[in-house]
């Protein structure tokens, strides 16, 4: 996963507050404006990303404009999107990126980050 320096610089990207092993963010797509959470702990890199009205979910091509703000290219990445008949996510449009760790990198050091006032 990118550092969060690296994420917070990409221009449709807005850092909202810290998260429990990561961040929150708001993703603006499309004329179109996501929430967005992101960790690395627990051996896994993950990027959940929903929209407020549950009617609106990303599409592949969304999804794979976020797998390219948070991840590298060589990063081999897993895609949890709903199928119009599958009920096991939890909400309809809240759909997830992950990868297993391969070492520890601490994305999330808020150490010298610098927060906006």
């Amino acid at each position: 996963m990118k550092s969060l320096k690296d994420i917070v610089t990409h221009e449709n990207i807005e850092f909202i507050s810290p998260w429990p092993g990561g961040a929150r963010f708001k993703w603006y797509c499309e004329d179109l404006e996501f929430f967005v959470i992101a960790t690395d702990f627990g051996g896994k890199d993950h990027v959940s990303v929903s929209h407020s009205d549950t009617n609106i979910a990303p599409t592949i091509s969304q999804m794979l404009q976020l797998k390219n703000i948070f991840f590298f290219d060589y990063e081999l990445t897993d895609f949890n999107m709903k199928k119009d008949d599958d009920e096991q996510l939890l909400l309809s449009n809240c759909y997830h990126i992950h990868r297993d760790q391969k070492e520890f990198i601490f994305t999330f050091n808020f150490k010298n980050f610098k927060f906006k006032e």
